[in-house]
């Protein structure tokens, strides 16, 4: 990139989450690219509070670090769910894939927020081994190399019920968590990326331990990042043999 040259765009899905957060900073800091934010406001999520707190800690420690970069870390674009055009046939497509993989919610809004603000091609967090990119496995054609191989969805797929996901793509569908925090670590941003978060039912502003998402942090080796008490619930709901106490720990936390 020559002087004159602007820095390319990236458009990101942030939701203050290892996974999105790593891409924010991989595209500042390997790519010299600008990232603009995105997030949608689910009236229903138990823990915004938390995403956008996440990603405050992280703009802080990103213009601490380097003025430069943080002025390439654009304002954030957001909308509330409720401003999104329902679509009855892509929540048919959705229900259909959502029964085959056990899909987070917001999947069924990625596309339509894509449409709201006139994007192709929004990046996603999606990594290698979460429920998406396994349904996608097969799907996906590569669309550029650098730093990581970024895919969309297939021609032959657009007019399948994964056509749904036809607006999106994915600059991490070929990494794991583990690989991300390994380039983190040699990058010299781990700091930064673990000031993420990732619980989706917070107890008293914490991690619970207890929901699918702090369960994956553990098997990912990022149990680190659990509060002491998230971890004792962790272990009493995950490593218990005992299912009405791990039926008890799930309505404590509730």
């Amino acid at each position: 990139m020559t002087s004159e040259e602007a820095p390319r765009t990236v458009h990101l899905l942030w939701s203050g989450g290892w996974s999105s957060t790593f891409r924010a900073l991989t595209a500042l800091r390997l790519e010299g690219a600008q990232v603009r934010p995105h997030y949608v406001l689910d009236p229903l999520s138990r823990h915004a509070e938390m995403e956008i707190d996440a990603m405050r800690r992280v703009r802080d420690a990103v213009r601490e670090a380097s003025p430069e970069q943080a002025d390439r870390l654009l304002p954030m674009a957001s909308v509330g769910l409720d401003e999104l055009q329902e679509d009855d046939a892509e929540a048919e497509r959705f229900a259909r894939l959502n029964a085959r993989a056990e899909l987070g919610r917001h999947y069924e809004w990625l596309g339509r927020y894509a449409r709201h603000a006139g994007l192709d091609g929004l990046e996603v967090g999606s990594h290698r081994h979460d429920a998406l990119t396994a349904l996608l496995d097969g799907n996906l054609r590569p669309v550029r190399e650098r730093p990581f191989t970024t895919y969309r969805l297939s021609d032959e797929a657009l007019d399948t019920d994964l056509g749904l996901f036809a607006g999106l793509s994915f600059p991490l569908a070929e990494l794991t968590r583990a690989d991300m925090r390994r380039i983190a670590l040699e990058g010299g941003f781990l700091e930064t990326l673990e000031l993420t978060w990732f619980c989706l039912t917070p107890r008293r502003g914490e991690t619970c331990g207890v929901c699918v998402k702090c369960h994956a942090a553990v098997e990912d080796g990022l149990g680190h990042l659990l509060s002491p008490a998230g971890h004792r619930r962790h272990d009493l709901k995950w490593h218990s043999s005992w299912r009405p106490w791990q039926r008890v720990v799930d309505r404590v936390v509730g």
